[in-house]
This record gives structure tokens, sequence and C-alpha cells, in this order.
């Protein structure tokens, strides 16, 4: 939990973000999504695989309602995760 005491944050082991020219790669553990066993992204078409015990959402840069925002040369990217109401809100940078 961050200071604001509204931000919840997972170990950085237990999430990964990778993004490329072509896509972005989310993988989050199980635990990170507590009681929810098939994800989708905002976009109900993008479901996780499963490996393991990790979701895995794979997309395009602008697919699955990826949202984005541009700010002082920064391009801050946001994806929902939904399980019939948006479960986690994800915001990350891609350098």
């Amino acid at each position: 939990m961050k200071t604001d005491g509204k931000t919840c944050l997972p170990q950085n082991d237990l999430t990964e973000i990778t993004c490329s020219a072509s896509g972005i790669r989310l993988e989050l553990h199980q635990c990170v999504l507590p009681g929810v066993s098939e994800p989708t992204l905002l976009d109900s078409d993008c479901e996780a695989d499963l490996v393991g015990d990790t979701f895995v959402f794979e997309t395009t840069l602008d697919g699955c309602d990826t949202a984005f925002v541009v700010d002082d040369d920064v391009v801050t990217f946001s994806v929902s995760l939904f399980k019939g109401k948006i479960v986690r809100k994800i915001f990350y940078e891609c350098c």
C-alpha cells in the first residue's frame, strides 16, 4: 500500500510488463487478483492465458481498450482488468 492509503502496489516479483513497438505483455501472479479465475481486459475478447500460476495478457499498443496519455514526451498507458466489474486499473510507462 502506498502512503496515500488508496494505491495498492503488488510486489515487483508478482507483476511484469513488457513493452515493444508492436505491443504490450502483462503478467500478473494469481494472488494479485484474489478470487478471479478468468480475468479479461476491458474488451472481454482479450482474455488472459494462465501459465503456471500467472495470468498473461498480450495486446497491441492500441488494442483491448488500452488508453494512453502523452505528457511532456512521456506516454502513460493504462489497461483495466475486468471480471463482471473493473477489478484493477493498471498504469505503466513504456520507454
